[in-house]
């Protein structure tokens, strides 16, 4: 049973960045349009992700929803991981909406801008 573990920091994230609850996320993995996973460093684990696949007019991709727990360091190689599960699976494009500094990070990845998300609180 992972949840213990990654539960609270995915929880962390959706509130402090989300547009959706831990409970769509619950329900989107258990339904099956969403993978939870995790990065282990021997037993424990380090990190987790969620992602979704759509299939668009560009082909088939892979978002990442989010990224939890760990460091940035350990994010990486999961991220390795997600993104080779996604070229097995087909999909021809891989979009991460994350903050400023993960951009900067996944930039040296081959990852590049194609627009921004600004918000206004209301």
């Amino acid at each position: 049973m992972v949840w213990p573990t990654v539960g609270p920091w995915i929880e962390h994230v959706v509130d402090r960045f989300a547009y959706f609850t831990v409970d769509d996320i619950v329900k989107e993995i258990f339904a099956g349009k969403a993978r939870l996973w995790v990065a282990c460093e021997g037993s424990q684990i380090v990190s987790s992700a969620i992602t979704v696949t759509h299939l668009t007019k560009r082909g088939r991709h892979c978002e990442v929803l989010l990224m939890a727990g760990g460091t940035r360091k350990q994010w990486l190689p999961l991220l390795d991981d997600i993104e080779e599960w996604a070229r097995r699976d087909g999909c021809k494009l891989m979009r991460n909406e994350c903050r400023p500094g993960m951009a900067k990070l996944l930039k040296g990845k081959g990852y590049k801008a194609r627009q921004f998300i600004l918000e206004k609180e209301l």
